[in-house]
């Protein structure tokens, strides 16, 4: 059966494309294409290692809903319940926390620079929503950060995050118009100032996190990403954006109403593209795509294929 190469993450056999996730000497790849199961060794130049590969005949939102529903879990983990709230533990700097202290659930001081105590492992759906702050700064110990936690927060300009977040939530940043720094801790420290980076375990960025955060550019994404959902940077400020090769979800009007977006680069990992990501995007010049991943791009972007712009992986 031949097949052309195309990087370390994927291949085509015959008409089909492989995405494969490599693990030590053994990987598992999903078919985009119609590939019945089998197992199929691949062999080339470039790699050292005889890859196993188990394709499984599988659609395209099966694979997304699946990724939709393991994220699914983190809601629980950041609301916060009424138990939560009759015992409530306050500091003298106005936080409120659990009873454990380790979810913040509240904020009622006058500071405008907020540093979060070092073993707080949530914040819990908008803590900060709607509040006069300016800079923040999230400990190591923090993995979840909830649902609107900063939305509508005019003055909010600067945020560095825990590097070992897994999950930030829907409208983390909705409405933030002038955020201008999003960093992690001491991982990022290349990045300049108007620029942001997400912590390497993020899987997913919610619908609507960076909603009309229109002071925001120059966007790093982990390459551990998976989903890019609905409307997550629309009306954003993103002059040029490099979707990692991980990713196999873009969300509805994901990078809609993107004024300054002028080049996207798309993986050919992706299986599932919503409608109307790229609309009310004027000065868009050229969608990168990789060498050879035409056809399956203009599956997925059909509207968009005179912009299509083929290079080397």
């Amino acid at each position: 059966m031949a097949y052309s190469h195309l990087n370390m993450h994927s291949a085509f056999i015959g008409n089909a494309y492989i995405y494969i996730q490599p693990y030590a000497n053994t990987c598992w790849g999903v078919g985009v294409f119609r590939v019945h199961e089998q197992v199929l060794r691949l062999r080339s130049e470039e790699w050292s290692t005889l890859f196993m590969c188990a394709i499984f005949y599988t659609s395209p939102n099966s694979v997304v809903s699946k990724i939709k529903r393991g994220m699914e879990q983190f809601r629980d983990i950041t609301s916060v319940t009424d138990e939560d709230r009759r015992n409530a533990v306050k500091d003298e700097k106005g936080f409120a926390y659990t009873a454990d202290g380790k979810k913040l659930i509240g904020y009622q001081g006058c500071e405008t620079k907020l540093f979060i105590n070092e073993g707080i492992e949530v914040i819990a759906d908008e803590v900060f929503a709607r509040m006069d702050i300016e800079t923040v700064k999230i400990p190591n110990s923090v993995t979840h950060v909830g649902s609107n936690v900063f939305q509508d927060c005019p003055n909010l300009r600067s945020v560095t995050l825990s590097d070992n977040i897994v999950h930030l939530g829907e409208g983390a940043f909705f409405g933030c118009e002038n955020l201008r720094k999003l960093d992690s801790n001491g991982t990022h420290n290349y990045l300049e100032a108007d620029s942001f980076a997400l912590p390497s375990g993020i899987k997913q960025i919610s619908d609507y996190t960076f909603y009309n955060c229109n002071s925001l550019d120059n966007p790093f994404l982990p390459n551990k990403l998976l989903r890019i959902g609905n409307a997550a940077f629309k009306f954003s400020r993103i002059v040029k954006l490099t979707v990692p090769s991980s990713v196999i979800e873009i969300g509805n009007e994901s990078f809609c109403g993107c004024n300054w977006l002028t080049e996207l680069s798309i993986p050919v990992s992706i299986l599932s593209m919503g409608s109307n990501v790229l609309k009310d995007c004027p000065n868009l010049e050229r969608i990168i795509i990789t060498k050879g991943s035409r056809p399956h791009m203009q599956e997925v972007l059909p509207e968009y294929e005179n912009l299509f712009v083929e290079r080397e992986s």
